[in-house]
């Protein structure tokens, strides 16, 4: 009987799979165009979201599957300290948001300027990433979603608790900033502050100001967008919250002429690191 069920189980496996294989092909994602990084005087911005434990369950539908959220959105915890040693190695120089945006206000980034960011704060970003990021001592910024705060199911997302935020803002290695206050979701293929009228965009961002400086302490001043760009009516309602930068996903890494509205961030997975690598700002 154990083994009819097995081979139940197997079969459902190979078919789930090759159903995921097909429509890898079908949908037809293209990754993100790359272009070679030529700017020298310029600085990584790193953006992750999930650092999910390498399970081999995990790494079979994570290699097979078409679902964005682990092909694009994931990297495996292994690969997440790869990624930093290489870094290290080839003379990264890991900086908090503060010395970030110094650099980039005076226009003039340090040698090797690398800049890390999390966005919706999951429950992976606390029990994966921080450990390596206190191993490492190497500071980033997590971006919350305020209103969401400790969701055992955001969109199929686990999302870590208040205590989880404090324990990591008191390592004074990881800071916090805001990612809308409940104002990260799609309604008809668009993000929803794209659709509701500014003065209730700008109400949900300065709640999500308030509450967060009310949970862990410090002043919000930075934002980022949910799904990584913005209009600019959004970048208007942005700046009269309050924000005094904002970040967009781009894979271009920061310079003195990027807007300080639209800070670019390059999203991290297994691809887009292998362009991540030719940055002249590496030692080779």
């Amino acid at each position: 009987m154990k083994k009819v069920i097995l081979v139940i189980s197997l079969v459902t496996i190979i078919i789930l799979l090759s159903i995921n294989i097909y429509k890898r092909i079908d949908s037809n994602i293209e990754h993100t165009k790359f272009q070679l990084y030529k700017e020298e005087n310029s600085c990584l911005a790193l953006n992750y979201h999930r650092v999910r434990n390498g399970t081999i369950s995990t790494k079979i539908f994570k290699f097979l599957s078409a679902n964005n959220e682990l092909r694009k959105y994931s990297v495996l915890t292994e690969d997440f300290e790869q990624q930093l040693k290489w870094m290290k190695k080839h003379g990264a120089t890991f900086v908090s948001e503060e010395d970030f945006l110094h650099d980039y206000n005076n226009k003039k980034f340090r040698k090797g300027c690398v800049f890390i960011s999390f966005d919706d704060a999951d429950i992976t970003t606390f029990k994966n990433a921080f450990p390596l990021l206190e191993k490492y001592q190497i500071p980033a910024t997590v971006f919350v979603i305020a209103g969401q705060v400790g969701n055992k199911d955001f969109n199929n997302i686990e999302l870590a608790d208040w205590e989880h935020l404090k324990i990591m803002d008191k390592s004074n290695l990881i800071t916090f900033q805001s990612h809308t206050y409940n104002m990260h979701e799609m309604v008809l293929n668009k993000p929803i502050f794209n659709k509701v009228p500014p003065e209730q965009f700008k109400k949900d961002l300065v709640k999500s100001k308030k509450v967060l400086k009310e949970k862990l302490g410090d002043e919000i001043l930075t934002f980022a967008y949910p799904y990584g760009n913005a209009t600019d009516e959004v970048v208007s309602t942005v700046k009269k919250a309050g924000f005094k930068n904002a970040y967009i996903l781009a894979p271009k890494p920061v310079t003195p002429n990027n807007g300080p509205y639209r800070i670019n961030r390059i999203m991290v997975d297994d691809e887009s690191f292998e362009h991540i690598k030719s940055w002249p700002g590496f030692e080779k």
